[in-house]
């Protein structure tokens, strides 16, 4: 007889409820540094959560965002990590440019609940300097209600 607890895996992943947190944390610092970004947060298998436009975003920044945040939870790397990891590797560098959606810029962080990814957040509108300090606001704010943490 098949071992039945082989049969399905019990996974953690982000809830509306806190993806529209993070949307609205991150709104409030793009507001504080007078920007306009997009900011897109997926789930743990890459799907949109919750996403916003801000009035002004570039139309192509919500794909950026997207992005970002696909980045992470495809490959467990922030973009940031990504461009450390394969900056001195030609090969690696040259293999990257032909992944569909992976980037190498900041903006996208793992939301990390209990030791698991259970989403990421990605944010596009900026410099990618900017786009990081949104993401990470965004992110602080939630790990002080939830104990979810970025990575």
């Amino acid at each position: 007889m098949p071992d039945q607890t082989t049969d399905f895996v019990t996974k953690r992943s982000i809830s509306m409820s806190l993806a529209l947190r993070l949307i609205d944390a991150a709104a409030a610092e793009a507001h504080c540094i007078e920007g306009a970004f997009s900011i897109v947060v997926l789930d743990d298998a890459g799907h949109v959560k919750a996403s916003a436009r801000m009035d002004g975003a570039g139309l192509s920044s919500l794909q950026v965002a997207t992005d970002k945040a696909y980045t992470v939870v495809a490959t467990g790397f922030t973009p940031a990590q990504w461009f450390e990891y394969s900056s001195g590797d030609p090969k690696m560098a040259s293999g990257m440019a032909g992944m569909d959606r992976v980037v190498t810029f900041d903006g996208g962080l793992p939301i990390v609940m209990s030791g698991e990814v259970i989403g990421a957040i990605g944010v596009s509108g900026g410099h990618y300097e900017q786009d990081l300090q949104v993401a990470t606001a965004a992110a602080n704010s939630v790990r002080e209600t939830t104990g979810a943490v970025s990575g």
